[in-house]
Parts: structure tokens; C-alpha cells; sequence
């Protein structure tokens, strides 16, 4: 679940409504989002958030309880990068 702040500025991904923010994007004054970092698009925002949710409900799913993902996982998914969520899960 992605979820953007009230004043715009920041999107957060979330397992579940409420549960606690597993990966964050802010927005810059360039109009380019950051995630971990890495400016990108909105669109490709939306996607490195949705990615670490995918991440984080397989290892909950595995493991029975909810975690972060691991750290380089959205890290290394850039607007360039193309990787399928199957590639960044591995």
C-alpha cells in the first residue's frame, strides 16, 4: 500500500493500512523523487515502493512475519534499471 502525505510531498509504502512505513520517497524541488537516494520520476517511484512492498510481503510470507526488505533491494531499482520484481525479490 502507498501512501502519499498530506501535504504531497513524500510517499510511503506500507504492508498494511496503519503497519509501519517499510520504504519512503520524497519529493524534491526539481519535481524528481528520491528513494534511497536515486532521483526518479514519480512513476518510477511509485514503482520502487511497490517493489519493496512485493519484498517485504514475500519475506513475511516466508519467514510469518513482516519485514523491511533488504537494504539494497530498492536501492538498486533505478528509472533505468528495468528489473522485473521477480529480479529484485532474488
Amino acid at each position: 500500500m502507498i501512501r502519499p502525505s498530506s501535504d504531497g510531498r513524500r510517499l510511503t509504502a506500507h504492508l498494511e493500512p496503519g503497519g509501519p512505513c517499510i520504504a519512503a520517497a520524497e519529493r524534491q524541488p526539481d519535481g524528481r523523487w528520491l528513494v534511497k537516494g536515486r532521483p526518479m520520476s514519480r512513476e518510477h517511484a511509485g514503482i520502487a515502493l511497490e517493489a519493496a512492498v512485493t519484498v517485504a510481503a514475500a519475506s513475511q510470507h516466508r519467514h510469518g512475519t513482516a519485514q523491511a526488505p533488504a537494504g539494497g533491494a530498492v536501492a538498486e531499482l533505478s528509472a533505468a534499471s528495468g528489473a522485473t520484481t521477480a529480479e529484485i525479490i532474488h
